[in-house]
């Protein structure tokens, strides 16, 4: 887990692949290359396409005290992993029994 303080960035350089995932809180997304930034709040995720520079800075709500937010990184590999273990595995196909 990744605590980023208030208004503070955290730059990630090339970290495709990588799902971005906010615990609590919530992070202003700024990818390289991208026209639109995004806004993640807690409980979201996103997975980054592309080679290059993504900034994440922490950004306040109106109901938050502190504008401090958590933030897992899920490295490439793992992401894939879990991605595949979330999909429904082919029904096996039955196998033949003899008649007695």
């Amino acid at each position: 887990m990744i605590q980023l303080e208030n208004r503070r960035a955290l730059r990630l350089e090339n970290q495709r692949g990588a799902t971005i995932r906010v615990v609590e809180g919530r992070v202003w997304i700024t990818i390289a290359n991208r026209a639109e930034d995004l806004v993640l709040c807690a409980g979201q995720s996103h997975r980054i396409e592309h080679e290059g520079r993504v900034v994440l800075e922490s950004w306040p709500t109106r109901q938050a005290k502190s504008g401090d937010a958590t933030i897992e990184l899920i490295p490439a590999a793992h992401a894939r992993a879990v991605i595949a273990a979330q999909r429904p595995t082919d029904a096996a196909e039955p196998t033949p029994t003899a008649l007695i």
